[in-house]
């Protein structure tokens, strides 16, 4: 009988060889999706930048970015332009009542300085309610580390009002809407 070490051949090598290939299929999946994420809340991508570099095909609109890249619970949704790569993020509230400004309800209605009354004006952040309280600014961290620059549009509706005024120059011109 020849000498074995530990080496000889095992009765249960067929069930050991399905479970070795179910995980390496796993394994592949999970590296499948981080190669080309989809954008889905359950495979969600790091940026836009990364979805269009993966899919340059697909069309601007709602999907799902992770830039922490942990647990997919705290992926956010986002808008993707998918011409320029830009991540969008929502503002939460989406936007703010409107109202007139006046200063009495009379027929002399006089119109009122905005600023003087909007009482620290209107706070808004980013991401939804239905997330944990710090997912997106958290989120929104790791995007500034993985963004080479960024911007805010603020759109403002108006009649007849001034939005902003040159302090140096106290010019109100360049700011009427």
């Amino acid at each position: 009988r020849p000498y074995m070490r530990a080496d000889q051949a095992s009765s249960n090598l067929r069930q050991h060889d399905a479970e070795v290939d179910a995980t390496l299929k796993s394994l592949n999946n999970q590296i499948e999706s981080i190669r080309s994420p989809e954008g889905s809340r359950k495979n969600p991508a790091r940026t836009c930048r990364d979805l269009k570099l993966c899919h340059p095909e697909w069309k601007s609109g709602d999907y799902w970015i992770d830039p922490n890249q942990g647990c997919t619970l705290d992926a956010i949704k986002v808008f993707c332009n998918m011409e320029t790569g830009e991540t969008c993020v929502y503002p939460n509230p989406a936007k703010i009542p409107r109202k007139n400004w006046w200063t009495s309800k009379s027929k002399d209605r006089k119109h009122v300085w905005f600023g003087e009354t909007i009482n620290g004006g209107f706070q808004f952040s980013y991401g939804d309610d239905s997330s944990a309280p710090n997912t997106a600014s958290i989120q929104m961290t790791f995007l500034r580390l993985l963004s080479t620059d960024a911007s805010q549009n603020i759109t403002y509706h108006c009649r007849n009002s001034i939005a902003f005024m040159d302090e140096a120059s106290g010019n109100l011109k360049k700011a009427r809407a």
